[in-house]
């Protein structure tokens, strides 16, 4: 007996429902889109029988590039100008943080690391983290392997850095509560800026662009779209500004001029600067 089962799309908005654009490649059961510079979009894709696929588009189904480079699971996160990052699988199973440009595929696993993810790129810079001691540090990178940064803080159990602009690195890490708390960097371990407001007892940064952070926090009773300028203290709550009836929302990306894209309770969400 068979059963009913929804595949995943990715899609692509210009600002409004109405301009939505169904990015799902022939061939893929399931397709995902992580990120977009406006021009092309990264993604993935699940090929029946041969795992998950990095995948990168200009706009539309038919513009999609498998950019796996070696038929195992991987996927691409970031996308900025000429570079695209993600990740793969080795032979081993082990996940390398990788980086895409018109010239070629470069591995950015540095030397000591026995693993590594990249999540974010604003075209110079790469962020994402790496499996070092049995545990997790946000990474900073130029371009290879061997300009990583570690920007693992002091004190805290865990660390990783989702987005990257204009200097600015932003993440979350574990405090001995085992709690996450969002944070900033500006391109050191020792710049960190713990971004958690009162209030909130778990956050999350997740992109940054022209000095403004955003990402999302949890309270006793659900998850808030948050954006900060540098500062927990300057945090603002993005959920206020949703329509009656929506209980949950995160903040996901911001672009130069301060809008902002999420989610509200699976709805797509865009917050526009006034």
């Amino acid at each position: 007996m068979s059963q009913n089962r929804y595949a995943a799309h990715a899609v692509l908005w210009r600002g409004s429902a109405s301009s939505v654009v169904d990015l799902h490649p022939n061939r893929f059961s399931d397709s995902y889109a992580w990120a977009t510079d406006g021009t092309t979009q990264a993604g993935s894709g699940d090929v029946p029988g041969k795992g998950r696929h990095a995948l990168k588009w200009s706009g539309s189904a038919d513009s999609v590039v498998d950019l796996d480079p070696n038929g195992f699971n991987s996927a691409a996160t970031g996308v900025a100008g000429d570079q695209i990052v993600g990740y793969s699988t080795d032979i081993h199973g082990a996940y390398h943080a990788l980086l895409w440009t018109s010239r070629g595929l470069v591995d950015l696993n540095p030397n000591g690391f026995g693993g590594s993810l990249a999540f974010g790129t604003d075209g110079i810079h790469q962020v994402g983290s790496g499996s070092t001691g049995g545990q997790d540090h946000a990474l900073l990178w130029s371009g290879s392997a061997s300009s990583a940064v570690d920007l693992h803080p002091a004190g805290y159990m865990r660390s990783f850095a989702q987005g990257v602009s204009g200097g600015q690195q932003v993440g979350a890490g574990v405090v001995s509560s085992g709690r996450w708390h969002a944070l900033l960097w500006t391109g050191s371990a020792a710049s960190v800026v713990d971004l958690n407001p009162t209030g909130f007892y778990e956050t999350h940064a997740l992109a940054v662009a022209s000095g403004r952070q955003v990402g999302w926090g949890a309270d006793s009773t659900a998850e808030h779209a948050l954006l900060w300028n540098g500062t927990a203290a300057s945090v603002v709550d993005l959920h206020v500004f949703l329509p009656p009836g929506f209980r949950s929302s995160r903040a996901q990306g911001i672009d130069a001029s301060g809008n902002i894209i999420g989610n509200a309770d699976g709805h797509a969400i865009l917050w526009v600067r006034q």
